[in-house]
């Protein structure tokens, strides 16, 4: 007979991105993830773009069509938007996953947090909206229906926490693991003409 730890976990994810560049971050997270437990079973669902069904997940609603800029294309897809709520919430009650991981996308996102957390499921906020920066009131959003902050910007753990959010994470940018440099370091300073003694 097999033990507790001969059992592989299994993991239930609804995951949310609505922009091209949460869909990258957010394939990046699922493939992180699977990488961190890879005896895991996992199940992702949720607001998926392409590069996120092409990680496995299963696409509830295609974020593809979710990006809009300007007043006149926000209006015209506000119907779309409330379509797209609802199919979400609806799906994250039905299937109760293990935790919801809303990644950017904040206008969206946040009345989506506070809905699915009155249902008592778990939220972590991966790329956490940049409320340093405009619309600051929306922290109070963050504090009571977020369980989890995983930001990429080394200063926004300490304005989070000075705010109020007590689980709050830094991971660093996404992206820095993608960048690699062409040049060493003191090659790059060099040709630039910088400072060597400066950081």
């Amino acid at each position: 007979m097999g033990t507790e730890q001969d059992v592989a976990r299994s993991y239930q994810i609804m995951i949310v991105a609505g922009e091209v560049s949460g869909d990258l971050h957010a394939s990046k997270l699922v493939e992180a993830l699977r990488e961190a437990e890879p005896d895991a079973s996992f199940t992702f669902f949720g607001c998926a773009g392409e590069r996120m069904r092409a990680a496995g997940v299963e696409a509830v609603v295609k974020g593809d069509d979710l990006s809009v800029v300007g007043l006149p294309e926000i209006a015209r897809a506000l119907p779309m938007f409330m379509r797209t709520f609802a199919t979400l919430k609806r799906a994250a009650l039905d299937r109760r996953p293990d935790v919801v991981i809303l990644v950017d996308f904040p206008d969206f996102n946040l009345k989506l947090a506070k809905s699915l957390s009155r249902h008592g499921l778990r939220i972590v906020y991966y790329i956490s909206p940049q409320l340093w920066a405009w619309r600051r009131y929306r922290v109070r959003t963050i504090r009571k229906y977020v369980n989890l902050v995983i930001s990429i910007l080394p200063f926004e753990k300490d304005w989070y926490v000075d705010h109020g959010v007590e689980h709050v994470e830094y991971v660093g940018s996404p992206l820095a693991r993608e960048v690699h440099p062409t040049q060493e370091k003191d090659e790059f300073v060099r040709s630039h003409d910088l400072d060597e003694s400066k950081p």
